[in-house]
């Protein structure tokens, strides 16, 4: 008899032992706000909602885990964890599956160990895609080497703004857009920051994507991205062709040029972009120095291919000679792409079109004769029509 009623008694303790734990939370009691504070039964965005824990005397209860769970076409997060803080509250945020049909959604909270449980209940919905606006703004113009900030506002069609809708950015064209996805604040916008390279130029289309539960809604703006304009540089260029010295200035046209080829000073104003001077050379060897608006620009010693010294005039007899049947002439090489052709004379210029050049005309090339008074032109084909005031 003494032996059962020890059995009993170790009985009864494990069996006390086994209950308590599921009994150690019973005097926890919890409360629930099921959404932010705004009254309703569907929803389709974003909201917040929290789980109060308090003891047998109304007292907030810190540190208390409760276990979370959603039913339905959403998803739970919990900014601060699953322990309530020092007052007793653990916050949860509720965010429904965009595109599900109309459902029933349910939050429930539960302490462990215990049968103290709570639950919420809403019903989600679609929003009408045409009572929300989506203006997406920003520069239409940029330069390149910037950035820039576009805003997209999210609000139904009342005004009121539209809290936590994910956007999806993206781009085509130049710039790097930062970041790649978004989600609209308290106000219902969306602000993305887009990098333009120093060399980047031309068309960007930005596009922000979302979804109301009704598809997916693109928005998008065009943007001109302009490229730096680069420094105009001022040349000077000297060489020789033809025994004669050739100074091209170029992009530099209105601006007063100063031309010294050794002891001889020549002055003049450009008229062009690329303002041709030449002189015949003086000697086999020419020092030459050239200024724009007084600005030294380029020095160079050119050396006289074929120079010949000018022979001294013939002392005048009695009898006078006979003047020279022919005035001495010269040959200068033009060129105009890939056009070339060679203008025999005296002091021969190149025709409309045609700039003075260093590369001769082969001499395997065929050619169109073309003349005028006192000068003579060979063409390389296929050019075979004379310029202006020319014959064949």
């Amino acid at each position: 008899m003494l032996i059962k009623k020890l059995l009993a008694f170790i009985a009864s303790i494990g069996l006390v032992l086994t209950i308590q734990p599921a009994l150690a939370n019973t005097n926890l009691n919890l409360s629930m706000l099921c959404n932010d504070g705004t009254p309703r039964d569907v929803f389709s965005l974003p909201y917040s909602g929290w789980v109060l824990v308090r003891n047998s005397v109304n007292a907030p209860v810190a540190g208390q885990v409760v276990n979370m769970s959603v039913t339905g076409a959403a998803a739970l997060e919990f900014p601060q964890g699953l322990i309530t803080d020092a007052s007793g509250y653990l916050y949860y945020n509720v965010t429904p599956t965009l595109g599900a049909p109309p459902q029933d959604i349910v939050v429930t909270a539960q302490i462990p160990n215990s049968n103290t449980n709570m639950s919420c209940r809403t019903k989600s919905m679609t929003w009408n895609a045409s009572s929300i606006r989506t203006p997406l703004d920003g520069p239409s113009e940029v330069s390149a080497g910037s950035s820039a900030t576009f805003t997209l506002s999210v609000n139904l069609i009342n005004g009121l703004p539209m809290p936590r809708i994910p956007i999806t950015w993206q781009h085509f064209g130049p710039g790097l857009v930062m970041p790649a996805s978004t989600v609209t604040d308290s106000q219902g916008k969306a602000k993305i920051t887009v990098l333009f390279g120093s060399s980047d130029q031309g068309l960007m289309t930005l596009l922000a994507s979302m979804n109301f539960g009704t598809g997916l809604r693109t928005v998008t703006k065009n943007v001109q991205v302009k490229g730096v304009p680069q420094p105009v540089v001022q040349e000077a260029e000297i060489y020789t062709s033809e025994q004669k010295v050739f100074v091209a200035i170029k992009n530099a046209k209105g601006t007063v040029v100063s031309v010294k080829i050794d002891s001889r000073w020549f002055r003049f104003t450009a008229t062009s972009d690329v303002h041709i001077f030449h002189t015949p050379a003086t000697a086999e060897t020419q020092n030459v120095a050239a200024y724009i608006n007084g600005q030294l620009m380029n020095v160079a010693t050119l050396s006289i291919v074929g120079f010949e010294k000018p022979s001294p005039k013939p002392t005048p007899t009695a009898t006078p000679t006979a003047p020279s049947a022919r005035t001495p002439s010269s040959t200068v090489a033009c060129r105009s792409g890939q056009k070339v052709l060679t203008v025999t004379g005296i002091k021969p210029t190149c025709p409309s079109g045609f700039k003075v050049s260093k590369q001769a005309m082969p001499a395997s090339a065929k050619t169109v004769t073309c003349k005028k008074p006192g000068f003579t032109i060979r063409m390389a084909k296929p050019m075979t029509t004379c310029p202006a005031g020319y014959r064949k």
